[in-house]
Parts: structure tokens; C-alpha cells; sequence
């Protein structure tokens, strides 16, 4: 049995390394952190990007996101479960400062909060500017779109990665691909016909709440998306993410 499943892996990897793709910009959509995390562990580095380290619970509140780019984060910001909630998107954005150093005293508390969230504002506004800026710099493009099993039941699910899709277009005047991530339950009903949208699977994803828990979810599977879809370039830069679990 575990010569079978060494050979099917090798297999599986092989087949991706055989099929690989490269782009320019590598951009994550959300839902959550876990695509960035998976990629800073697979490639050793990454690049900021505005939707990497979010929580954004469905469509249409990242919808709503592409279409209001100018407003992400600047209206207010209410801490709740570690991140900052942008009140005018609904989405939860990391604030510069680990959940570790708040230690229950209001006034060193608040004060930790009203630094984080001057900080917060101006990196969201350059991170929305540079969202559009790599769009458009004329370099093949790579969305990736986590699939949560919410979204994925929601029968209206195609039709709502088709209008991603869409709206990707009129933002954006690169040569692009859509790459969606999804639970290998929900794989063969999120298959498409159209040549720049790819589905892929991993066998299950990381618990919402721990998704930088090395020991959680699906880590070859990760692994074997990014052998197949990966950077032209490569940074070799390594740091420990401030809020990943050891």
C-alpha cells in the first residue's frame, strides 16, 4: 500500500512539474490567508499583495471590494478576532501588530489599536494602487481564488466565478488566468470550459481560525498546485510570518 501511494504521488507530481505554467504576477483573491501561506512556505517568499492576508466571507463582498477599491479601509476599522474590520467592505485586513502583544489592558490595548489602524490605512490605499498598477503592467497574470465550502454549495456558485471573471476583465489589460482552489469534494462541480479558468483541489483546507498551523490541512496537495502554477522569478528572502503557528 505504500508503494502504491508513493508511486500515485510521484505521478501527481510529475504530472504537474510536465504542465507547468508561469506568470509574472501571482495574485491572491481570498477568501482567506491560506493561499498566501501556502506560498510563502512552497516558494520561500512573497510579495504584498491587497487580498493575501484578508478574510473575506463571499462573492459578493469581494465584489463589491473590485468595485471599490478606494474605499478598502478607509472608513473605520473595528478590531475584533485579531484583524481589523474595514466596516465599509465587511472584510477583516491584518493590522501591523501580532495578536500576541495585546495583554487585556484597555488603555495599552487601545492604544496598540489606534497605532495599528493610522498604519493600516495608507499601506491598504498603496496596496489598492499597486492592485491595479500590476493589472495593467502588461505581464501574463495569475488569479487564484480560494473556494469556501459555503461558496462552493451555493448553487449559484458558476455564475459567480463567471462575473469574477468578467469584472477581472474590465479591470485588468493583461493576458490573465483564473486558478480556483477547491475541496476535492466540490472538484467536479467547479470544472470549466473556458481555457483561462483552471480548477484545482487540495483533499481538505486548514480550519478558517488556523490556517498557519504547519500540521493542519492539505500541504502536498498545496505544494503540488505550485509545482504546476508557479512565479517566473523567484525572491530568496525568508522570514517567519509574525502570526504563524510553530
Amino acid at each position: 500500500m505504500r508503494k502504491k501511494n508513493f508511486t500515485e504521488s510521484l505521478l501527481i507530481i510529475i504530472n504537474s512539474i510536465a504542465n507547468r505554467k508561469k506568470y509574472d504576477n501571482i495574485i491572491p483573491l481570498g477568501y482567506n490567508c491560506e493561499i498566501a501561506y501556502r506560498f510563502y512556505k512552497h516558494f520561500k517568499f512573497i510579495d504584498s499583495s491587497l487580498f493575501a492576508w484578508v478574510y473575506i466571507s463571499s462573492f459578493e463582498m469581494l465584489m463589491n471590494a473590485l468595485n471599490n477599491l478606494d474605499k478598502l479601509a478607509q472608513g473605520e476599522l473595528v478590531y475584533e478576532n485579531t484583524m481589523f474590520k474595514c466596516l465599509n467592505s465587511g472584510i477583516y485586513f491584518h493590522g501591523r501588530t501580532s495578536a500576541s502583544e495585546f495583554n487585556g489592558e484597555k488603555e495599552h490595548d487601545t492604544s496598540i489599536i489606534k497605532s495599528d489602524i493610522q498604519e493600516l490605512r495608507p499601506r491598504i490605499k498603496y496596496l489598492s494602487e499597486k492592485f491595479l498598477k500590476l493589472l495593467n503592467n502588461g505581464k501574463n497574470t495569475l488569479f487564484i481564488k480560494k473556494i469556501s465550502s459555503k461558496e462552493a454549495s451555493n448553487p449559484n456558485i458558476r455564475k459567480q466565478i463567471i462575473n469574477l471573471y468578467d469584472r477581472l476583465k474590465t479591470l485588468s489589460s493583461n493576458n490573465f488566468d483564473l486558478l480556483l482552489v477547491t475541496e476535492q469534494v466540490f472538484f467536479e462541480n467547479l470544472i470549466f470550459k473556458e481555457k483561462n479558468i483552471h480548477t484545482r483541489f487540495v483533499k481538505k483546507y486548514s480550519p478558517d481560525e488556523t490556517v498557519t498551523d504547519k500540521k493542519a490541512g492539505d500541504k502536498f496537495g498545496w505544494d503540488v498546485i505550485f509545482m504546476e502554477f508557479a512565479p517566473k522569478k523567484r525572491v530568496w528572502k525568508k522570514k517567519k510570518l509574525k502570526f504563524e503557528e510553530v
